[in-house]
C-alpha cells in the first residue's frame, strides 16, 4: 500500500507541471522576493514576512488543492480512480502530501533567500512544522470546498468568504487595531488563520511557548475534525456525484 501512495504522489507532482501549477507558484515566489526587498525596515519586513508565509500555507493551499480536483473532475479521471483497488484514504493524502511538499519547498525557499539577504534568524523546526500541519490542514479545507461547489468559480467564492471572514480579524488581531486585551491572544485560537500565524510568528521570535504550542494544538484538532467527520467519509460520495459515475 506504501508503494500505491508513493505511485499516487509522484503522479500528483507530475500533474502540478502538466497543469503548470508549478509555474504559477514560481511566479508568486518572485512577487514575494520583489515586495519583500522593497521593504528596508527591519520591523515592517518582521510582520510582512510571517503574513506571506500565512497567505501561502492558508490561501494557496485551498486554492491549488480546488484547482486539481476541479482539473480532474474535467479530465474525469476520479471515476477511472475510484474502481481501482486503491484505498480511498491514498486518494486523498496523495493531494494533500503533494501539497504540502510542493508549498512548503516554495516557502522555504523565499525564507532562505532572506537568510542569505538579511541574515534573518529562524527557528526552522517551528517553521518546518506549522507549514506542514497548515498546509494539510487548509488542503482538507480545500476538499470541503470542493464537496459543497460545482464549479471552480464557486469554489473562489468560498474562499473569498473564508479569507474575509478569518485573516481579517487575524491582521487586525496581529497588527494590534483592535482585539487588544490578552484574553482574545487565546481566543482567537479557535481561528485556524490566527493559530497558523502565531506559529509562523513564534520562528521568528521565541516570547511565548505557552500559545505556540496551544497554537499547534488548535491546528491538529481542526486535522482530525476535517479529516474524520469531513473529508473522508464524504470522499467518494462527492467523487462520484462530481465525475457522473
Amino acid at each position: 500500500m506504501k508503494s500505491n501512495l508513493s505511485y499516487l504522489i509522484l503522479g500528483e507532482l507530475v500533474r502540478l507541471i502538466k497543469y503548470k501549477i508549478h509555474l504559477v507558484s514560481l511566479l508568486l515566489l518572485f512577487l514575494w522576493f520583489v515586495i519583500l526587498s522593497i521593504i528596508k525596515d527591519n520591523q515592517l519586513f518582521n510582520q510582512f514576512l510571517p503574513m506571506i508565509l500565512s497567505v501561502d500555507a492558508t490561501m494557496m493551499a485551498i486554492l491549488f488543492i480546488g484547482s486539481i480536483l476541479f482539473f480532474e473532475k474535467s479530465e474525469q479521471t476520479v471515476s477511472t480512480l475510484l474502481v481501482t483497488p486503491i484505498k480511498k484514504r491514498h486518494l486523498i493524502e496523495s493531494k494533500i502530501i503533494t501539497n504540502v511538499i510542493h508549498l512548503t519547498t516554495t516557502s522555504l525557499l523565499l525564507t532562505l533567500l532572506f537568510v542569505i539577504i538579511r541574515g534573518i534568524e529562524i527557528n526552522f523546526i517551528i517553521l518546518i512544522t506549522a507549514l506542514i500541519l497548515s498546509i494539510w490542514l487548509h488542503s482538507l479545507i480545500g476538499f470541503f470546498f470542493s464537496f459543497l461547489t460545482k464549479s471552480f468559480t464557486s469554489m473562489l467564492v468560498f474562499l473569498m468568504a473564508y479569507s474575509l471572514l478569518l485573516m481579517i480579524p487575524t491582521f487586525l488581531k496581529s497588527s494590534n487595531l483592535f482585539f487588544t486585551n490578552a484574553l482574545f491572544d487565546y481566543l482567537f485560537l479557535i481561528n485556524p488563520q490566527y493559530a497558523v500565524s502565531i506559529l509562523i510568528e513564534a520562528s521568528l521570535t521565541s516570547k511565548d511557548v505557552l500559545l505556540p504550542i496551544l497554537a499547534y494544538l488548535s491546528i491538529i484538532l481542526y486535522i482530525v475534525f476535517f479529516s474524520l467527520v469531513v473529508v473522508y467519509p464524504n470522499y467518494q460520495k462527492s467523487a462520484i456525484k462530481q465525475s457522473g459515475v
